[in-house]
């Protein structure tokens, strides 16, 4: 048993005599070196002038934090301290210095571990971009009130505030001028363009100047001033009331003033229909009255324009004249077709507010009804609307000079006997084709009863025809057998939906 006891205890220590001896011999190998840290390389964009906050990242795979060093600054630009945020990361700011045909920057940087293994440097590309073209002008320039023939100037400002260079043209209303009709502004500079107002005539003038780019983008400029002329008519619009006779003139005078502190000369044109007026000169703030005299036939009537010029200036003079109306010869109705014409109150002759006090002439007499040598030619009357009718007659093969549309009016005297008045219709629309001539006539009473007629005169004035009376007026109400069965249907229409209504509502 002890021999037992031995072998085993001499066993167990050979054995660890063998372990110590075989891991006496084992060598294990050394832990591994960490990779040394990186650092980004990118490319940014910036515009020329312009400042960027530009993120750096470093990579390191052992523990702790690295730290970030510049190693190249830029060239045109500078950079901030530095401003770590952990992580491996941090912020620099770049400027750009705005060095005009630089296109390119760089700098670069690198990071270094805790155990001061440093990586290799990265590159920071910078390109420089041009910022766009920004324009900026006024919205809106005003002009002081001048007189017309004179000028004033104000400046139009035009500012670059962005990059590179704005171009382009422009355009302007008149009575407006520029001194250049384009522009080129480089960046954070303000180019000046002279505006001029220069007034033709006295009034109120509203404009505006019209910028386009080279990119085509449009701008505007809001214009407003005032002008006063330097010469003034009274009355400002001349009416002339028609003669007496056929050949009598028509004639009025109106009164010119130079409203300035110089000598004016002016000079006047006008159509035909007024005889030529010659030049006059007006010393300052001197009136002068100048006769007109209308030059047609006093059958025609004239709405024209006389144009009074000076030097640099000019005004108009609306002048109308009213044409002749012929008198003619008339047949009284019988007794018993007066008696059953309705009495008629005649209208009150037309006066406008505007009249000149120095055109004073008597109202033509009232004109008879029927012409006993003109020709009857019938004329249709069409509603057009409440007040508006149409009356339509054949074109005549003679020439025509003027169509007379008129209205009658009866009324009774003092005596007791019968009065037949007629005014002209104003302003009938007269329109020709080819075998018919129309008229349209608004301003009638839709509830009243009117009577009309048409006459033709020819160019000595002579009447050509004359149309039987036309008569319009309301449209006749419906009859009562009209009336009745329109009730009947109305009241069918009424049960038919009723019984689709309830047939529909019914259930299935």
């Amino acid at each position: 048993m002890t021999r037992g006891i031995r072998r085993r205890f001499c066993a167990f220590g050979a054995l660890l005599f063998l372990v110590a001896v075989a891991q006496a011999d084992i060598t294990l190998p050394s832990a591994a070196p960490s990779p040394p840290p990186q650092a980004d390389a990118f490319t940014i964009r910036i515009l020329r002038g312009d400042r960027m906050i530009i993120p750096l990242r470093g990579h390191h795979g052992g523990s702790g934090t690295v730290t970030f060093w510049i190693v190249d600054p830029p060239t045109h630009g500078t950079l901030s301290e530095l401003r770590v945020l952990g992580d491996n990361r941090a912020t620099i700011v770049y400027q750009n210095d705005g060095a005009e045909s630089v296109a390119n920057d760089r700098f670069t940087y690198l990071v270094k571990t805790s155990g001061n293994r440093v990586s290799s440097a990265a590159e920071v590309t910078i390109i420089v971009e041009e910022p766009p073209a920004h324009l900026q002008v006024p919205g809106r320039i005003e002009f002081e009130q001048t007189m017309a023939g004179e000028s004033q100037t104000r400046d139009l400002a035009i500012t670059n505030d962005g990059g590179g260079v704005l171009e382009g043209r422009l355009s302007i209303s008149s009575p407006w001028r520029l001194a250049s009709l384009g522009y080129r502004v480089e960046s954070g500079k303000t180019e000046t363009i002279a505006v001029t107002f220069r007034p033709e005539e006295g009034r109120d003038f509203v404009g505006q100047i019209t910028l386009t780019g080279a990119d085509g983008a449009l701008a505007s400029v809001l214009l407003s001033g005032s002008a006063t002329s330097p010469i003034t008519f009274e009355p400002a619009e001349l009416r002339i009331l028609p003669p007496r006779e056929k050949n009598a003139p028509r004639t009025a005078s109106v009164t010119l003033t130079n409203q300035t502190g110089r000598p004016l000369t002016v000079k006047f044109t006008a159509d035909r229909k007024i005889q030529p007026i010659p030049a006059i000169a007006l010393a300052p703030a001197e009136a002068k009255a100048i006769p007109v005299v209308i030059a047609a036939d006093g059958t025609i009537a004239v709405d024209e324009t006389i144009v009074a010029r000076g030097n640099g200036f000019s005004a108009r003079l609306p002048v109308s004249a009213q044409s002749l109306i012929l008198p003619q010869a008339s047949v009284s109705p019988s007794p018993k077709v007066a008696a059953s014409l309705p009495v008629v109150p005649p209208a009150p002759a037309a006066t406008s507010p505007q009249q000149p006090s120095l055109v004073r002439q008597a109202e033509p007499p009232p004109v008879p009804s029927v012409s006993l040598n003109a020709r009857s030619v019938p004329v249709r009357a069409q509603r057009l609307a409440g007040s508006l009718w149409e009356l339509r007659w054949a074109r005549p093969k003679d020439p025509v000079a003027q169509y007379r549309i008129e209205e009658r009016f009866l009324a009774l005297d003092g005596a007791g006997a019968l009065q037949t008045n007629w005014r002209d219709l104003p302003s009938p629309k007269i329109a020709f084709a080819d075998d018919r001539v129309t008229a349209q006539i608004a301003g009638l009473d839709p509830d009243q009863m009117h009577s009309l007629k048409v006459t033709a005169l020819g160019p000595n004035g002579a009447p050509f025809w004359e149309s039987p009376l036309v008569v319009v007026g309301p449209p006749p109400e419906p009859s009562r057998r009209t009336r009745t069965l329109a009730l009947i249907f109305g009241g069918a229409l009424v049960v038919l939906l009723v019984l689709r209504w309830r047939a529909n509502r019914a259930p299935p």
